[in-house]
């Protein structure tokens, strides 16, 4: 593992990405809609990858799954890795027919 000003520099960059996904995913108090729901997930997801600075696309993927994982763990408890995907798996397509699978569901 790096031991490095830059490497310690994304360590505290992304400690504070899971501060804000942690009170983001913690802030609805399940009163929020299904929808209120996937677009607090996702600018919880976008600040981690802010947090990592330029990245390859590939790293990004990396990032957003992992920050979705957390996110799901603090705001549902975690998921069934056998069953669940993030959305950085997911095409628009995909991602459009998961929103309407919950909103049918809620």
């Amino acid at each position: 593992m790096l031991n490095t000003q830059e490497s310690r520099d994304g360590a505290t960059a992304c400690f504070d990405a899971m501060k804000i996904i942690e009170h983001i995913a913690n802030n609805g108090s399940g009163e929020w809609s299904i929808d209120e729901c996937f677009k607090a997930q996702r600018l919880a997801i976008s600040s981690a990858v802010i947090a990592a600075g330029e990245v390859s696309a590939r790293a990004q993927g990396v990032i957003a799954a992992m920050a979705e994982y957390i996110y799901s763990c603090i705001a549902a408890g975690p998921p069934n890795l056998d069953n669940w995907r993030p959305e950085a798996t997911m095409t628009d397509q995909e991602i459009a027919e998961n929103m309407s699978r919950y909103i049918e569901i809620g």
